[in-house]
């Protein structure tokens, strides 16, 4: 790998950090087959000069599908190029694992991404991070777990790692952009597409904070349910440990854990009641060995990081609220009530209090709880 790094500036030769990029682009590329291509020519650089069937000969290619993909690669060489130009104006950077900006917790696990695209900024190695992830149709009592885990555990400086996705990622993630802090989310889709859409407006903060988001897709790949188990493995990957708050059995959250365990990061779960569905792929893992969950203080207490006793009654700091915030927050409660008559109190017009709510929400001041139904949070 050493062979592949300026001396001088320890840094990625720009030739072939761009041919990474052109092999990374073809169309069916995984980390696996990037890097025999690279084992097997010694360099990127040299593997460009090279023809599709010679790659092939050389064993750098294994099928007639990927040797007819790489010439059609080839014949647009030009076009890869000049995308690889335009990632700077989008704002995103290619991150190669032969570059010192890789993430150091990533180098050593099974199937490390040869190459990762992020937009704002990846975790800082020198600062604990926690992986959360969950149902996607969680609880309510899973929505406000996860918002408090994120919130509490960021407050104390850990970075929380996710995947944006609806459920207890998301909450987790409301959780850090509430208190302030920088979050980073893995996509399995590119990084200039928001997905879920309806999470674009935490997408854009998580960005504001100056957190990250993250991938091993090129810009423009679509998230397709194929690429999902695979991005699993960076999120518990760029986590010293694993939080499951709600799972159901046999979920698609067993697959982040498998790949935790390979990875040899800690799993926590937190308990769920015996009757609930959402409980049950919890309870299993701590049958199997994971650690119960508690409360904030475990993960803090797991990465060596100081808390009072009594973290849980630390007081929230509110954030500052404009005043048509703080008009609509005054009328809201602790029973759901529907937009129509948030803005008839307020005096404010339907779609004014719509927005209102939206930002309050993303301050983890209030939720949606049903469609157009809101809720005040602490």
């Amino acid at each position: 790998m050493t062979e592949t790094y300026d001396e001088e500036d320890d840094s990625l030769k720009k030739e072939e950090k761009r041919a990474q990029y052109f092999f990374h682009c073809i169309s069916g590329m995984n980390s696996r087959k990037l890097m025999r291509i690279y084992k097997c020519t010694g360099s990127f650089e040299k593997a460009l000069e090279m023809e599709p069937h010679e790659l092939r000969i050389r064993g750098a290619i294994k099928s007639d599908r990927d040797e007819a993909k790489t010439e059609e690669a080839f014949g647009r060489k030009d076009i890869i190029y000049e995308s690889y130009e335009r990632l700077k104006d989008s704002g995103i950077s290619y991150i190669s694992v032969f570059e010192k900006e890789y993430p150091a917790r990533l180098r050593n696990i099974p199937d490390f991404p040869a190459g990762l695209f992020v937009k704002g900024r990846l975790p800082d190695d020198s600062h604990p991070s926690a992986a959360v992830i969950g149902a996607r149709a969680c609880s309510e009592y899973g929505k406000d777990v996860a918002h408090m885990f994120g919130e509490r555990l960021s407050s104390f400086g850990v970075q929380i790692i996710s995947g944006l996705a609806a459920g207890i990622d998301s909450h987790a993630q409301r959780g850090a952009v509430r208190a302030g802090k920088s979050t980073f989310s893995v996509l399995g889709c590119g990084v200039n597409i928001c997905y879920p859409k309806e999470n674009y407006y935490l997408y854009r903060r998580i960005l504001d904070l100056g957190g990250g988001i993250i991938s091993e897709y090129p810009p423009d790949t679509e998230p397709l349910a194929i690429n999902f188990p695979q991005r699993n493995r960076i999120i518990s990957g760029l986590g010293d440990c694993l939080l499951v708050l709600e799972a159901r059995k046999r979920s698609g959250t067993s697959i982040t854990v498998d790949f935790a365990l390979d990875q040899g990061r800690e799993v926590f779960a937190l308990p769920g009641r015996i009757t609930d569905p959402l409980g049950k792929g919890c309870n299993e893992l701590i049958k199997n060995g994971a650690t119960v969950l508690t409360g904030p203080e475990d993960v803090l207490d797991y990465l060596n990081i100081g808390c009072c006793k009594d973290c849980e009654k630390t007081k929230k700091q509110e954030p500052a609220l404009a005043k048509t915030e703080k008009t609509v927050y005054a009328v809201l409660d602790s029973e759901e009530k529907h937009v129509e008559e948030i803005a008839e109190l307020s005096g404010l017009s339907v779609s004014e209090t719509v927005g209102t709510l939206m930002r309050l929400e993303m301050m983890g001041l209030a939720r949606e709880t049903a469609g157009l139904y809101y809720m005040k949070i602490g």
